[in-house]
């Protein structure tokens, strides 16, 4: 499993591009099921939710590519502070694999539109 920790910023549009390996080879994502959750760390406030078509797009399935994404719109009114998350895996096969973990830093941006 990856460690990934970051910094998003409330009035920007999000986008995180991820490449899954095992042992330096791709791990093939074809007929995959990804899910992501992100929740107030120590809590149980829910900062997202994601799947495949809302909020993770798989670029390119053979060679373990997908995108983590969130619009400005959708962090606009969440609270600021440590959200621990992870994205997991469900094989075609039925097996659940977590393929990336950490904590996602919502902070405040300056400009507001």
């Amino acid at each position: 499993m990856l460690t990934d920790s970051y910094a998003i910023v409330r009035n920007e549009d999000w986008r995180r591009a991820y490449t899954v390996q095992s042992g330096g080879v791709a791990v093939d994502l074809t007929g995959a099921a990804l899910y992501m959750h992100a929740r107030r760390r120590g809590g149980l406030d829910l900062l997202a939710t994601a799947r495949i078509g809302a909020g993770i797009s798989i670029v390119n399935a053979a060679l373990g590519q997908f995108d983590l994404a969130a619009p400005a719109a959708s962090l606009a009114t969440a609270e600021v502070g440590d959200y621990d998350y992870d994205v997991l895996m469900v094989s075609p096969g039925g097996a659940i694999r977590r393929l990336v973990g950490g904590v996602v830093t919502l902070v405040d941006g300056v400009t507001q539109l």
